[in-house]
This record gives C-alpha cells, sequence and structure tokens, in this order.
C-alpha cells in the first residue's frame, strides 16, 4: 500500500503528503483505509509528512555578486579589496562554476560576513588573507 506506512515495533502511522491529500476528501479510498487503520490501533502515533525541512539554513542563500561588492564596499581598504575581488571573478570564467569559485574566495577573504564587522581604530579595515594571486 503506497503512501502509509505502518511501524509496529515504534507503534507509529506515517503518512505521505499526496495521501494526506487525498484524504481530505471522506469519499476517497485513502479515507476509508486511514480510519480503518486508525480503529485497528487506536493507540498508534499518526504522522503526516507534509514536508522535509532543510537541516540547517543556507548561509549562502543571499549571498550573490552585488551583495558580496555590497559588503566589500563599507572597508576602509574597499578599493583594493575590490580590485581582488574583479580579479577573481575575471579568473572565474575559465571555471566550470563561476559563482561558485567567487563565493569560494569570498567565504575565504570574510569567513565571518554573516556577523557584525569589528572597528578597530575607529575604522572598519580587513586585511585580505588572500594576496592579490589567487
Amino acid at each position: 500500500m503506497t503512501g502509509i506506512k505502518v511501524d509496529y515495533i515504534n507503534k507509529k502511522i506515517t503518512l505521505t503528503k499526496a495521501f494526506v491529500r487525498a484524504m481530505d476528501n471522506t469519499n476517497s479510498d485513502e479515507f476509508k483505509i486511514y480510519c480503518e487503520i486508525t480503529r485497528r490501533f487506536p493507540k498508534f502515533e499518526v504522522l503526516g509528512r507534509t514536508h522535509r525541512s532543510p537541516s540547517k539554513p543556507n548561509k549562502n542563500k543571499r549571498l550573490t555578486y552585488k551583495n558580496m561588492e555590497r559588503y566589500i564596499g563599507v572597508y576602509d581598504n574597499a578599493d583594493a579589496l575590490l580590485k581582488d575581488f574583479n580579479t577573481v571573478r575575471e579568473l572565474s570564467k575559465s571555471q566550470t562554476s563561476c559563482y561558485h569559485y567567487v563565493r569560494d574566495w569570498f567565504v575565504k577573504q570574510f569567513p565571518n560576513y554573516d556577523k557584525l564587522p569589528i572597528r578597530e581604530n575607529g575604522k572598519l579595515f580587513v586585511e585580505p588573507i588572500l594576496s592579490h594571486a589567487v
């Protein structure tokens, strides 16, 4: 039977999203099956799979070229950093995935980009981790 799984050991009934959707119609076979199973196993826990959430949020979700440039632009040495950024973008054109190449450079250059920057001597400054050569 597809869409429903009965786990006798852990006393759980698992329903797929499609089964739950079809079960909304009280005249459907899925509804009749659900009623029969819950009648037979009244102490079983019923779990409906509506969606799976990601295991951890993707912190690179909004990390676009434009957002990288904006982030780099707030530093006092932004000119040198933007020059490095543009060099890396040019070098990335020979790679299979241009974006991943640039993103990997950015994440290495600014490992704490998702945190607030720290001021040193009243200025936002970052010493490039990588030199002009990548």
